[in-house]
Order: C-alpha cells, then sequence, then structure tokens
C-alpha cells in the first residue's frame, strides 16, 4: 500500500511543471515535520491526537477566555486577528514574557492540553501531557498552548524579539 502512495505520488510529479514541483517538496517537507514534532511527544509518553480541520473553534474559545474583556476596537488597533498574541506584544493584558514565562509553562500542572497554530488548520489533543516543556515548542511559530479549561496559555511566536510569553487567569 505504501510504495503504491509513493507510486502515485511519482507519477503526479512526474507530470507536473517544475515550478509547481517545489509546491509538493514544500507540503512534503511539511508533512515530514509534522509527523517528526507528533514522533516526538509520544516519545515523552504524550498521547497526541490531531484534529483536523477545528482550529477555528479552538481560536475562539482562546479568545472568549482569554480576551473576552478587550473592546473590539482595541483588538482592531493592535491587529488582534493577525496574532492573537499581539495583546501581549501590546501589553494589553498583563503577562510573564521572555525567560519567565518558560520558567512559568515549565512549573504548571499540564494533564491534558490543547495545542493549536494562529494559521495552520490543526488542532493537537494533548492528553498525559505532564512531560511537555517549553523547550518542545522552540521550532513551532505561532502555536498556543492551553489546558483544557483554558486557565492558563503559553504563546511561542514567530518572532525572536516578541515572546514566549505566558498568561494564566486570575
Amino acid at each position: 500500500m505504501f510504495s503504491s502512495y509513493k507510486e502515485q505520488i511519482n507519477k503526479i510529479i512526474d507530470q507536473l511543471p517544475e515550478d509547481k514541483v517545489l509546491d509538493v517538496l514544500i507540503a512534503a517537507e511539511f508533512a515530514k515535520e509534522r509527523t517528526d514534532f507528533v514522533q516526538y511527544l509520544t516519545k515523552k509518553g504524550v498521547i497526541v491526537t490531531e484534529l483536523i480541520g477545528e482550529r477555528q473553534d479552538f481560536k475562539e474559545k482562546w479568545e472568549s477566555e482569554f480576551t473576552k474583556t478587550i473592546p473590539k476596537e482595541m483588538k482592531k488597533e493592535i491587529s488582534f486577528e493577525s496574532f492573537l498574541w499581539h495583546v501581549f506584544s501590546y501589553e494589553v493584558l498583563d503577562c510573564i514574557e521572555k525567560e519567565d514565562s518558560i520558567v512559568a509553562f515549565n512549573n504548571m500542572k499540564k494533564e491534558n492540553c490543547f495545542a493549536f497554530y494562529q494559521h495552520l488548520d490543526l488542532v493537537y489533543k494533548l492528553e498525559n501531557a505532564s512531560s511537555i516543556t517549553a523547550a518542545d515548542f522552540e521550532k513551532e511559530q505561532d502555536i498556543f498552548v492551553a489546558d483544557e479549561d483554558y486557565s492558563w496559555t503559553y504563546i511561542h511566536t514567530h518572532e525572536t524579539e516578541c515572546g514566549p510569553y505566558f498568561y494564566k487567569k486570575s
């Protein structure tokens, strides 16, 4: 079965113009990165379930739980829709940043969590997640981790000068 898929992919690639072959390479590299990430967490004892197509629900829940008191006008001013983490970089919400955020996240009890990306339609349900640390997300871009009750969140951004951020509801 596996070799059949490879054969099908190779036949398709053979029919593509050269500039479209790069698109296939990028997609394959992305799939490999996601696979490596899930396998890495699994080796740490985390039960990872990929929830494809559910990012919008998790994004809306995250926004509802952590930013519901922020006026729409303020969200527009800080380009919140572009990057949810702007509520921290623009200091609209008081959070823990940089190394202190890493320490805070690492010290949190993490039994069951969710992780979603700002711009990818992918959510990870992370069960038995007590072994995860901030280092596990260093290569990820614009990833939001929250416990199942949304009482805290940890964000690793794509910007080296912004974040990571940790926020816990009071």
